[in-house]
């Protein structure tokens, strides 16, 4: 069930919210077990993981500006992709101010953080350690408890002047 998949498809607009995505020309039920499994393969020979999505009964993968910037990719390339079933533990690091102000928290608030989807807990560690200054690593890693205590799921729900 879990074998490789390749194609090459088109990079198109998701026109949901400005996002970037490749449909999947195959049923992933049949290829990986589930509609929308995670995945790890390359895209045009660059290494990736994700997840795939479905949308109006059509399955897609997501390319995040990253991945983009990286293979050179624009909206109407064609692109390389070779899929398959991501079985991996996902795992994030998380940057050591965020892991302070976790600790500090009452323990609700780490609970919160840890049963966050990965993708969640991945945009919380990362808002915090993109920040150059320490300072301001503190007081995002503060504001994501405070963020995490309202029950907001994502910093980007509710960026604040936090940084």
């Amino acid at each position: 069930m879990s074998a490789e998949r390749r194609f090459r498809a088109t990079l198109a607009a998701s026109e949901r919210g400005g996002g970037r995505w490749v449909e999947v020309p195959f049923d992933p039920r049949e290829a990986f077990g589930e509609a929308r499994p995670p995945v790890v393969g390359t895209i045009n020979g660059t290494e990736y993981r994700s997840r795939l999505a479905v949308y109006g009964g059509r399955t897609y993968l997501g390319l995040t500006r990253e991945i983009r910037d990286a293979t050179g990719i624009e909206v109407g390339d064609d692109v390389e992709v070779v899929l398959r079933r991501d079985d991996e533990p996902r795992q994030v690091t998380v940057p050591a101010e965020l892991v302070a102000a976790l600790t500090c928290a009452e323990p609700e608030v780490r609970a919160r953080f840890d049963a966050l989807a990965f993708t969640h807990r991945r945009e919380f560690a990362q808002w915090v350690d993109e920040a150059k200054r320490s300072d301001t690593r503190e007081r995002r890693a503060a504001k994501a408890v405070e963020m995490l205590r309202a029950g907001v799921k994502h910093p980007g729900s509710r960026r604040s002047s936090a940084g």
